[in-house]
This record gives C-alpha cells, sequence and structure tokens, in this order.
C-alpha cells in the first residue's frame, strides 16, 4: 500500500467513527413519555410496568424475560453479527454505518420478538 492508498483508508476511517459516534441501536421498551405507551393498560399501567413486570415477574406473575435472558443465550450471535459488520465497514467497504446498525438493530429485536413466540422466555438462566 503506497501513502496515497493510506492516506485514503486513513480517511475512510475516521470518517467512519465520525459517524458512528454519533449514532447508535436501542431495542427495548417505549418510553414512558410516548403516546403509544401512556394509557395503553387499564388503570393507566404504562407499557414499561407491564415490560417490566414481566421481565422481572412480580407476586402474581413468574418472570418471562424477554430481554436479558434472550440477549444473553445469544450474545454469541449479537457479538459475531456486530464483529462482521465492522468488518464490512471497516476492512471490505461494504457496508454503510446505518445498514450495519440497521441489521444488528434487526437482529436484536428479532431476538426479543422470539422469546414471545417460544418457551425461551420462561428460561430460568441468570443474567
Amino acid at each position: 500500500m503506497n501513502i496515497n492508498e493510506f492516506l485514503k483508508v486513513s480517511k475512510n476511517y475516521e470518517k467512519t467513527l465520525k459517524e458512528l459516534q454519533k449514532k447508535y441501536v436501542v431495542v427495548g421498551i417505549l418510553k414512558e413519555n410516548d403516546n403509544v405507551s401512556q394509557g395503553a393498560y387499564a388503570k393507566g399501567v404504562t407499557v414499561v410496568e407491564v415490560g417490566a413486570s414481566h421481565e422481572f415477574g412480580t407476586e402474581h406473575l413468574p418472570k418471562r424475560s424477554f430481554l436479558r435472558v434472550p440477549f444473553n443465550i445469544e450474545k454469541n450471535k449479537i457479538n459475531n453479527l456486530i464483529d462482521n459488520e465492522f468488518d464490512k465497514l471497516f476492512n471490505q467497504n461494504k457496508s454503510t454505518v446505518d445498514t450495519s446498525l440497521n441489521k444488528i438493530g434487526i437482529l436484536a429485536t428479532n431476538i426479543s420478538k422470539k422469546a414471545f413466540t417460544s418457551r425461551k422466555g420462561k428460561i430460568t438462566a441468570s443474567c
């Protein structure tokens, strides 16, 4: 690699790193101040309260984790995808920051959704 190629690659790394600093992936429960989550259930119970009740269990409801346990079970899959996407971004020039982050977010969302349709939400593994 000559100096000009090295400079081009370095500038691309810098540009990608700066873009990554401004963006992130969030998977979870809607914020309390979101109109959808307010009053979604009887007696003013919010989506966050229902989610926490299922995630951690209550006196009357067994723990049915749809975030911590499934993500813990699938952490290798998530980490492998992150590694692959960063390789595509930095070494192969075959992706964009938005595309890579969207793929990671889709995988995380699907892991959580799968907990609702499988019995994995009943796993009692510690997180």
